[in-house]
């Protein structure tokens, strides 16, 4: 499959994601709630990342970053940033093993966005949706199954 294809189709699967997602926050849609925004957004970000195209001569050297590449990897990191802001007090609601799924789902987003913000920017745009709908799961499950309350 060409590159071009791959990143139609995570381009598709990211966009889909972000709708359902916002249905969910909405509440416009019955459960099973967030985990098929959860499990189109990670296989948006696998095949993007999957869809990596190949530099001139070497492939191991970065393509050069657009003026909108460089404004989507700051606009990714801006959202991470203000992704942290809710869940650095999350040990109000959630145990130790809770805070540590939950910064350590934020850390993997982070370190994620870090590797590809030169070679994927529109990727690095998508881990913070990604990443807040793995947390929003992560405290769904904690609260129903678990019994975590604040």
């Amino acid at each position: 499959m060409s590159p071009t294809r791959r990143r139609w189709i995570a381009g598709t699967l990211g966009v889909l994601a972000l709708v359902l997602y916002a249905a969910d926050l909405l509440g416009l849609k019955p459960p099973p709630r967030i985990l098929p925004s959860v499990v189109l957004g990670i296989a948006a970000v696998v095949i993007g990342v999957s869809a990596r195209p190949e530099a001139e001569g070497s492939s191991a050297s970065p393509l050069p970053v657009s003026r909108a590449g460089r404004l989507m990897t700051v606009a990714g990191f801006a959202l991470l940033a203000l992704l942290l802001i809710p869940i650095v007090p999350i040990g109000l609601v959630a145990p130790a093993e809770g805070m540590l799924a939950i910064h350590g789902t934020w850390l993997a987003g982070f370190l994620a966005a870090w590797r590809l913000r030169r070679s994927h920017p529109p990727v690095v745009l998508a881990v913070p949706f990604v990443a807040a709908a793995v947390i929003a799961a992560i405290l769904w499950t904690g609260t129903v199954y678990l019994g975590w309350q604040p």
